[in-house]
Protein backbone atom coordinates (compact mmCIF):
# COMPACT_ATOMS: atom_id res chain seq x y z
CA UNK A 1 0.00 0.00 0.00
CA UNK A 2 2.81 2.44 1.02
CA UNK A 3 4.11 1.77 -2.64
CA UNK A 4 0.75 2.78 -4.37
CA UNK A 5 0.83 6.04 -1.92
CA UNK A 6 4.52 6.96 -4.00
CA UNK A 7 2.62 6.41 -7.55
CA UNK A 8 -0.16 8.87 -6.69
CA UNK A 9 2.07 11.38 -5.11
CA UNK A 10 4.91 11.06 -8.19
CA UNK A 11 1.51 11.22 -10.66
CA UNK A 12 0.41 14.22 -8.65
CA UNK A 13 4.01 15.98 -8.87
CA UNK A 14 4.35 15.12 -12.48
CA UNK A 15 0.59 16.70 -13.26
CA UNK A 16 1.65 19.78 -11.27
CA UNK A 17 4.83 19.82 -12.81
CA UNK A 18 3.50 19.61 -16.90
CA UNK A 19 0.83 22.02 -15.83
CA UNK A 20 3.15 24.33 -14.54
CA UNK A 21 6.05 24.22 -17.83
CA UNK A 22 2.73 24.70 -19.77
CA UNK A 23 1.08 27.76 -18.52
CA UNK A 24 4.19 29.25 -16.59
CA UNK A 25 3.60 30.29 -12.66
CA UNK A 26 0.53 31.88 -13.81
CA UNK A 27 -1.11 28.85 -14.51
CA UNK A 28 -2.01 27.99 -10.73
CA UNK A 29 -4.14 31.79 -10.69
CA UNK A 30 -7.83 31.68 -11.48
CA UNK A 31 -7.56 35.31 -13.28
CA UNK A 32 -4.92 33.42 -15.81
CA UNK A 33 -7.17 32.53 -19.02
CA UNK A 34 -6.16 30.46 -22.54
CA UNK A 35 -7.39 30.54 -25.95
CA UNK A 36 -8.38 27.35 -27.78
CA UNK A 37 -9.20 27.97 -31.47
CA UNK A 38 -11.69 25.72 -32.89
CA UNK A 39 -12.22 26.81 -36.59
CA UNK A 40 -13.62 30.28 -36.74
CA UNK A 41 -14.85 29.94 -32.91
CA UNK A 42 -12.50 30.77 -29.86
CA UNK A 43 -13.19 29.33 -26.54
CA UNK A 44 -11.63 31.56 -23.43
CA UNK A 45 -11.19 29.80 -20.68
CA UNK A 46 -9.15 29.59 -16.95
CA UNK A 47 -6.36 27.38 -17.20
CA UNK A 48 -7.47 25.73 -13.83
CA UNK A 49 -10.67 24.48 -15.76
CA UNK A 50 -7.91 22.83 -18.07
CA UNK A 51 -5.93 21.33 -15.20
CA UNK A 52 -8.69 19.13 -14.15
CA UNK A 53 -9.39 16.72 -17.79
CA UNK A 54 -5.47 17.04 -17.61
CA UNK A 55 -4.79 15.99 -14.22
CA UNK A 56 -7.33 13.06 -15.06
CA UNK A 57 -5.58 12.16 -18.48
CA UNK A 58 -2.16 11.70 -16.61
CA UNK A 59 -3.07 9.71 -14.11
CA UNK A 60 -5.32 7.46 -16.71
CA UNK A 61 -2.19 6.61 -18.50
CA UNK A 62 -0.06 6.56 -15.56
CA UNK A 63 -2.24 3.84 -14.22
CA UNK A 64 -2.93 2.25 -17.45
CA UNK A 65 0.47 1.87 -18.12
CA UNK A 66 1.36 0.57 -14.79
CA UNK A 67 -1.85 -1.82 -14.35
CA UNK A 68 -1.08 -3.60 -17.58
CA UNK A 69 2.60 -4.17 -16.83
CA UNK A 70 2.02 -5.75 -13.91
CA UNK A 71 -1.17 -7.66 -15.39
CA UNK A 72 -3.95 -5.99 -13.58
CA UNK A 73 -2.65 -7.73 -9.97
CA UNK A 74 -2.74 -4.60 -8.14
CA UNK A 75 -5.97 -3.86 -6.48
CA UNK A 76 -5.67 -0.04 -5.74
CA UNK A 77 -3.99 0.57 -9.31
CA UNK A 78 -7.03 -1.10 -10.92
CA UNK A 79 -9.30 0.87 -8.71
CA UNK A 80 -7.38 4.44 -9.84
CA UNK A 81 -7.35 3.18 -13.30
CA UNK A 82 -11.28 2.53 -12.70
CA UNK A 83 -12.03 5.66 -11.42
CA UNK A 84 -9.88 7.85 -14.00
CA UNK A 85 -11.92 5.78 -16.55
CA UNK A 86 -15.40 7.09 -15.27
CA UNK A 87 -14.07 10.83 -14.97
CA UNK A 88 -12.89 9.94 -18.99
CA UNK A 89 -16.14 9.18 -19.54
CA UNK A 90 -17.81 12.31 -18.03
CA UNK A 91 -15.48 14.46 -19.54
CA UNK A 92 -15.57 12.92 -23.01
CA UNK A 93 -19.36 13.61 -22.66
CA UNK A 94 -19.56 16.74 -21.71
CA UNK A 95 -16.74 17.29 -24.81
CA UNK A 96 -19.01 16.36 -27.45
CA UNK A 97 -22.21 18.33 -25.52
CA UNK A 98 -19.79 21.53 -26.38
CA UNK A 99 -18.28 20.70 -29.87
CA UNK A 100 -21.82 19.48 -30.99
CA UNK A 101 -22.87 23.47 -31.06
CA UNK A 102 -19.99 24.29 -32.68
CA UNK A 103 -18.95 21.91 -35.22
CA UNK A 104 -21.45 21.31 -38.39
CA UNK A 105 -21.04 18.49 -41.34
CA UNK A 106 -19.12 16.20 -41.69
CA UNK A 107 -16.57 17.38 -39.09
CA UNK A 108 -19.08 17.37 -36.57
CA UNK A 109 -20.12 13.39 -37.62
CA UNK A 110 -16.43 12.28 -37.72
CA UNK A 111 -16.15 14.12 -34.19
CA UNK A 112 -19.17 12.37 -32.54
CA UNK A 113 -17.85 8.67 -34.30
CA UNK A 114 -14.74 9.31 -32.63
CA UNK A 115 -15.81 10.32 -29.40
CA UNK A 116 -18.60 7.17 -29.45
CA UNK A 117 -15.24 4.56 -30.20
CA UNK A 118 -13.25 6.74 -27.40
CA UNK A 119 -16.39 5.83 -24.82
CA UNK A 120 -16.60 2.18 -25.94
CA UNK A 121 -12.85 1.35 -25.58
CA UNK A 122 -13.18 2.99 -22.23
CA UNK A 123 -16.13 1.59 -20.93
CA UNK A 124 -15.06 -1.90 -22.06
CA UNK A 125 -11.58 -1.36 -20.06
CA UNK A 126 -13.50 -0.28 -16.97
CA UNK A 127 -15.41 -3.35 -17.56
CA UNK A 128 -12.75 -5.33 -18.18
CA UNK A 129 -10.68 -3.73 -14.55
CA UNK A 130 -13.61 -4.17 -12.43
CA UNK A 131 -13.61 -7.98 -13.95
CA UNK A 132 -10.40 -8.47 -12.70
CA UNK A 133 -10.48 -6.67 -9.96
CA UNK A 134 -13.00 -8.83 -8.41
CA UNK A 135 -11.14 -12.12 -9.17
CA UNK A 136 -8.13 -10.66 -7.28
CA UNK A 137 -8.56 -13.00 -3.58
CA UNK A 138 -4.88 -10.76 -2.49
CA UNK A 139 -6.72 -7.74 -1.08
CA UNK A 140 -9.40 -9.81 -0.19
CA UNK A 141 -11.99 -8.20 -3.10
Amino acid sequence: MKKEIYWLVGTLILVIVLHFFHFGGEGFQPGTQFDVEVFDTYFAMSSLYFLWPFAVSCFFLVYLVKVIATAFSSGPANLVLMITSIFLLLFTTRGSLIMAGVLQGQVLVDFATAMVVIQLVLSVLLAYTAFRTGNLKKYGW
